[in-house]
């Protein structure tokens, strides 16, 4: 449980492995894009960080779903989108428009463990990026996790009695 002093960067936490969670800022080609999975069999709440830079031309359009899957390494054979409590987990369609070469721009996208379909054994969430043909647009994006939803058992000193 959190206390009233905790810091927010003691709350969430980079998934523990940095490489898998984060899709370093790079120049994305046309087409679907998959981040790494991010497990959330153990965690309450995620929240996705997208930072977007600058596209190739006026025209470029960018969409973003957040998709659940049942394996870590997942290829997309199982890969769903996630429909959560207020509707599809999505950034709307993004036009880069008159300034496409001088673009920043910051997106949320947030999920409760509770939205996804664990009854059917979906435990990690990625994005799947898309953006139009012959574009390009810069992105990079980053996962946080909040604390584990279950609190650690403390070490308790036990003696054993043996008759």
């Amino acid at each position: 449980m959190a206390s009233m002093t905790e810091c927010l960067y003691e709350v969430l936490q980079a998934c523990g492995d940095l490489v898998a969670c984060i899709l370093r800022p790079q120049t994305l080609a046309a087409g679907v894009t998959n981040t790494p999975t991010v497990d959330m069999s153990t965690y309450r709440r995620v929240l996705f960080v997208l930072l977007g830079g600058a596209a190739n031309d006026g025209t470029a359009t960018l969409d973003v779903v957040m998709q659940q899957c049942t394996q870590a390494n997942d290829g997309g054979a199982d890969a769903k989108i996630l429909a959560g409590k207020r509707g599809t987990k999505a950034i709307a369609q993004v036009l880069s428009g008159a300034g496409f070469a001088a673009l920043n721009q910051l997106w949320l996208l947030e999920c409760r463990a509770e939205e996804m379909d664990v009854n059917n054994g979906f435990a990690f969430l990625r994005l799947a990026i898309t953006v139009s043909g012959g574009d390009t647009w810069l992105l990079g994006a980053v996962a946080l996790r909040d604390v584990t939803a279950y609190e650690p058992i403390a070490n308790a000193l036990v003696t054993e009695i043996v008759d």
